[in-house]
């Protein structure tokens, strides 16, 4: 079978399952591969299950103390934490969330606060400096200082762990820079429409379509002779199709020569947990968490997504979460067809603290509950309440009619951004 150095193959009511573990642990633990692995056409969930740590934390600890779980405190800065010798990507995460005074929201994290905080990783590279370009198609943007800190290669890692653990892809990355991620940038054509300065993309532009053959280029390459210069693209003029040449080579030059170093390092934080290996066997796999897709959510996801938890046909509870089911259908059928303040987005944020479908999907299996018990106040919840860890969602049952359910639907879920704003 092939080798994988650091990964724990072992066998469970009979399944088998695979961990990383750090390669001085897998050594001394001097573990063997018993069970061929074979993935001809993998899934995404199939590509990354390989790595996933996904054992309940007690039995990890009892069995393997080497996956003792790895604490990281919201509220610092995430490279920090990841530059912690105490941090472990291979650990499973557990994330609380504090408050401005330091009061941590409380509750263990069993997944729903592991969620949100990788959700919030994924906008932060996204709205931050590391990458510029169009919102869904962004290529790294190289910062002198950025490298010094080494942010590149900790960009690598967040998404590389975000993926394993659970969490979401960047679902931002220009797909020229994640042909180049999955391959080479030599092997990976640049248009000059891909780049993101408009200025220097309407010169090269100037130059694809320019077919006089003369000497006399002075005047035409003046506006980007210094970046002629640094990308060693001057060359002497035969035919018009030199200026196209020119301008590719220009262009390529911009897109991932001047970037290279921040690139690599981007390249060797994507290493973690091996899941620039498994992108680069299966990057059809990849592509649609690494790179915009048009996907969207819409109520039949949410149909295949959550499943129901209703009492036996014939009782009364069960009759009235019929009611309450068909209200429920309506309203997600409502959020996809009529746009407002509230999306499907928010909605599946408020329930499990993700914005999109993981590409391991969500752990347990996400269903829709019912709250029929009183209240320490006595009175039935008017409003629906979410356990992230469990992914469920429990819908309050005292609404007859249809209006009156959107509407504390829709206050919940817009008031409620996420641990400790509740």
């Amino acid at each position: 079978m092939p080798q994988f150095p650091g990964l724990l193959i072992v066998q469970v009511n009979g399944s088998m399952l695979l961990y990383l573990l750090m390669k001085s642990s897998a050594k001394a633990l001097k573990i063997q591969y018993p069970f061929p692995l074979v993935l001809k056409h993998p899934t995404m969930n199939e590509t990354l299950g390989i790595f996933s740590v996904s054992w309940p934390p007690r039995l990890i600890q009892k069995m393997f103390p080497c996956l003792i779980s790895a604490g990281i405190t919201y509220g610092k800065e995430r490279n920090e934490a990841l530059k912690k010798k105490t941090f472990l990507p291979c650990k499973r995460l557990s994330v609380k969330f504090m408050d401005d005074i330091g009061v941590s929201e409380g509750a263990v994290d069993l997944g729903g606060p592991r969620r949100e905080f990788l959700t919030m990783l994924m906008e932060s590279l996204h709205q931050g400096s590391l990458f510029v370009g169009p919102d869904h198609a962004k290529f790294l943007n190289y910062i002198s200082g950025l490298m010094v800190s080494d942010d590149y290669f900790y960009a690598g890692m967040t998404i590389a762990t975000s993926l394993v653990h659970g969490g979401p892809g960047p679902q931002f990355l220009s797909p020229v820079l994640f042909e180049a991620l999955s391959s080479t940038p030599e092997s990976t054509f640049v248009a000059v429409q891909d780049i993101p300065d408009m200025d220097i993309r309407n010169y090269l532009e100037k130059l694809l379509t320019y077919q006089e053959e003369h000497s006399n280029t002075a005047n035409l390459f003046e506006p980007i002779q210094t970046l002629m210069q640094l990308a060693g693209t001057h060359k002497v003029i035969r035919n018009a199709d030199d200026y196209r040449k020119i301008a590719e080579e220009t262009a390529h030059w911009y897109i991932f020569g001047r970037t290279r170093a921040a690139f690599e390092r981007l390249k060797e934080g994507l290493k973690t947990l091996g899941v620039l290996d498994a992108m680069t066997k299966y990057p059809n796999a990849f592509k649609h968490v690494m790179c915009y897709t048009e996907d969207t959510l819409t109520a039949k996801t949410f149909d295949n997504i959550f499943r129901p938890v209703l009492h036996p046909l014939g009782s009364n509870k069960r009759g009235t979460e019929n009611l309450v089911l068909s209200h429920w259908k309506d309203f997600i059928q409502e959020l996809q067809d009529e746009p407002s303040d509230l999306t499907l987005m928010s909605l599946l944020f408020f329930i499990t603290g993700c914005k999109t479908v993981p590409p391991l999907g969500f752990r347990p299996e996400p269903t829709v509950d019912f709250l029929h018990d009183a209240e320490d106040n006595g009175e039935k919840s008017r409003f629906p309440k979410a356990n992230t860890c469990n992914c469920t969602l429990f819908l309050p049952t005292v609404h007859v009619v249809y209006e009156e359910f959107t509407e504390a639907m829709r206050y919940a879920v817009l008031n409620c951004q996420g641990f400790g704003f509740a």
